[in-house]
C-alpha cells in the first residue's frame, strides 16, 4: 500500500500524481490521508464543535477530490480515503502504521507534497517530511510541484554506512518498476586544513 498525505494544495496534487503512478506500477493500493488540523486556528484554547465539524468537512472534499484526481490518472488501481484530526506528522505516522498491521507488512511508501496548505498548514520540505524521515519504517518520499518529465534515471545518493543500505535498496526497485538507469553517488568533502589558504610567516 501506497500513503499520500493531501491538503488541496498544487504539491498536494502532483503527490497524488506521483503516487498513483507507482501504485500502477507495483500494483498496490492507494491510500489517501487527510489531517484536520484545527490547532493552527485556535491557539492557547480549544478548538469549539463548529470549527471543528468545518475543518473536517473542508477535508472530506479534499479528500474526495485528491481520490477523483488519482481514479482519472489511473482508473485501475484500488483507492480509499481516511480522515483524522490532529498534527500531519503525527497523523501520517499513524497512517503508516495502520497500514502496516492492515496488511501484514510496512507500506511500500509514504508521500507528501514539498509544501502543503490547510490541513498540511506549514507543511514545508524541513518540516512535515523531517517528521516523517527516520521515524516510520517506509520509505518518504517527497514530490515537488513542477512538471514532472522522465528522464530514464534514478539517481540514488550513498556511503557506507549501514543507514544508506535501505535507500539504496529503494532505489534499486524504483529503477527496476520503471525500466531506468540506476546512478549511485558518492560525495566527500576534504579536510578544512586542505582547503585553508597557506601562508608564510617570516621569524621577528
Amino acid at each position: 500500500m501506497i500513503i499520500v498525505g493531501v491538503d488541496g494544495s498544487v504539491a498536494s496534487r502532483a503527490a497524488v500524481e506521483w503516487a498513483a503512478d507507482d501504485a500502477s506500477r507495483r500494483g498496490s493500493p492507494l491510500r489517501l490521508v487527510h489531517a484536520a488540523d484545527t490547532s493552527w486556528y485556535l491557539v492557547g484554547a480549544r478548538p469549539g464543535k463548529a470549527l471543528s465539524e468545518t475543518v473536517l468537512r473542508e477535508g472530506r472534499r479534499v479528500l474526495e477530490e485528491a481520490a477523483a484526481l488519482a481514479r482519472e490518472r489511473r482508473p485501475s488501481v484500488e483507492v480509499d480515503t481516511r480522515a483524522a484530526e490532529g498534527r500531519p506528522t503525527a497523523v501520517l505516522r499513524d497512517a503508516a502504521e495502520d497500514a502496516a498491521e492492515d496488511a501484514a507488512e510496512d507500506a511500500a511508501a509514504l508521500v507528501v507534497g514539498s509544501r502543503g496548505l490547510g490541513g498540511f498548514s506549514g507543511a514545508l520540505l524541513g518540516s512535515v517530511s523531517d517528521g516523517l524521515a527516520g521515524h516510520v519504517r517506509c520509505p518518504v518520499v517527497v514530490v515537488r510541484a513542477r512538471d514532472q518529465q522522465e528522464h530514464g534515471e534514478v539517481v540514488a545518493g550513498v556511503d557506507d554506512s549501514p543507514e544508506c543500505e535501505p535507500g539504496l535498496a529503494y532505489a534499486f526497485e524504483q529503477a527496476a518498476l520503471r525500466g531506468a538507469t540506476l546512478r549511485a553517488v558518492h560525495a566527500w568533502q576534504l579536510p578544512g586544513h586542505l582547503l585553508a589558504p597557506r601562508g608564510h610567516v617570516r621569524p621577528g
